[in-house]
């Protein structure tokens, strides 16, 4: 995802494992968790699970995850 303008927001090559109505479970290289839907961007929209996606989501949320 491209954005022509700064952000906090970072993106996450990751697979699903998991969707519910409030989260996802994302496996993302060695780590994997759940994330709160109200703070991340899924693309694509609609993925389901085992679908390849990319999430974006602020820095904050990914240091706190471990991330990166």
């Amino acid at each position: 995802m491209s954005r022509p303008y700064k952000s906090d927001l970072v993106d996450i090559a990751g697979i699903l494992l998991d969707v519910r109505e409030k989260a996802i479970f994302l496996n993302a290289g060695d780590r994997q968790v759940w994330l709160p839907l109200f703070q991340i961007e899924i693309d694509p929209p609609g993925a389901g699970t085992d679908d390849t996606v990319e999430v974006a989501m602020p820095e904050w949320l990914v240091k706190e995850k471990g991330l990166i």
